[in-house]
């Protein structure tokens, strides 16, 4: 039985359909283009792209933005830069998590289809329209527990016009247990692609995150946006490989 939040995506418009009304033939058509699409933005997948990020915590009263430059010709360690505001400017704490994020030395790789191609492998079509085709995809991920893969349910929008995967986002379906001292009552995430720049390369380009919960024995909840852009292909060292 498939899941109860997918109920409104598949009834939304009268001119789609639910997949049990779906022709095999446009199914596998679905399906095909789903794959190429995966295919396409994987020609690309050895750029490496120079970018801004604007991180926005929804949590904090007032609401709060950073935004910081990636850049990988510059040196490892050294390839994120804040810009507004500025680092001098930073708390204690938000230089510490500037420094987590420069531990990152890769991560331009994100902005394609993150292991896309490895999620789609047993794709299920949820519903089809004649712009937009939703699928079920697997959540690959060798360090989730087996809690968190029962809780989790992921699904890919391909946007059938322009050939590309429009969105990616990752919901619970019920309260999970990361770890033995937190619990996950209710989480999303959701991850937004879009044609950028000359030729029309698909990257990510937004990204939202909202999750309630307790950890050590407090509860907690945060939600959080980040946008990308300013994207510059450039020229910089091969990506290190994932051992």
């Amino acid at each position: 039985m498939r899941p109860v939040l997918f109920f409104a995506a598949l009834v939304a418009s009268g001119a789609a359909f639910a997949a049990d009304n779906i022709p095999p033939a446009d199914e596998a058509a679905a399906i095909a283009e789903l794959r190429a699409a995966a295919d396409a933005a994987n020609a690309h997948d050895a750029q490496r792209w120079a970018f801004t990020l604007a991180y926005e915590d929804l949590t904090a009263k007032g609401g709060k933005t950073f935004k910081v430059r990636f850049d990988p010709r510059l040196a490892p360690g050294a390839r994120w830069k804040a810009i507004e505001p500025a680092e001098s400017a930073l708390s204690k704490d938000e230089r510490k998590a500037l420094k987590k994020m420069s531990e990152n030395d890769d991560a331009d790789e994100a902005l394609v289809y993150d292991d896309l191609d490895e999620a789609i492998g047993d794709a299920a079509l949820l519903s089809l329209s004649g712009g937009d085709a939703l699928f079920r995809i697997s959540i690959d991920d060798p360090e989730m527990t087996q809690d968190m893969r029962a809780a989790l349910v992921a699904t890919a929008r391909l946007d059938r016009a322009g050939d590309h995967v429009s969105s990616i986002e990752v919901r619970s379906t019920k309260p999970f247990k990361p770890a033995a001292i937190a619990k996950i009552e209710k989480m999303r995430q959701l991850q937004r692609y879009a044609p950028v720049g000359p030729g029309g390369v698909v990257l990510l380009v937004a990204s939202e995150s909202e999750a309630e919960g307790k950890a050590m024995f407090k509860s907690f909840s945060s939600k959080t946006r980040i946008a990308y852009s300013d994207f510059e292909a450039v020229d910089a060292p091969p990506r290190a490989k994932a051992e």
